[in-house]
């Protein structure tokens, strides 16, 4: 349920398991969920930040790392989003957490299908 609600939609040829969301509780879940099922060591989880102008991108490093006991080399570049002014809601920004794999993205495609379609 929680990738068919937040995760990344397959388009084209990109194979991105990825879920997004402002809340750290959702994205832990989804790397508890993808080393439970699918044994995917922490060193292959890359985290996107979506931050708008007035957002400290280093601070916003610190506080995901620190939530998802994960290390600064897992942030790949920010989006900032120029054109939506500031946003004080989001003090942290929104973390996008994926891998990339055909064949896990196949396997949850084929599940949700299967138990919900």
């Amino acid at each position: 349920m929680l990738y068919w609600c937040e995760g990344d939609k397959p388009s084209g040829r990109n194979y991105t398991v990825g879920v997004t969301s402002s809340d750290f509780f959702v994205i832990r879940a989804f790397l508890g969920w993808l080393e439970k099922y699918y044994d995917i060591p922490k060193a292959r989880i890359k985290l996107r930040l979506h931050l708008w102008p007035n957002s400290n991108e280093g601070e916003a490093q610190k506080y995901w790392a620190k939530k998802l006991d994960l290390p600064m080399s897992s942030f790949t570049k920010s989006y900032i989003k120029e054109r939506s002014g500031k946003n004080n809601k989001y003090k942290n920004g929104i973390c996008r957490a994926s891998i990339h794999s055909t064949e896990i993205l196949s396997d949850i495609l084929k599940r949700i299908e299967r138990e919900f379609c």
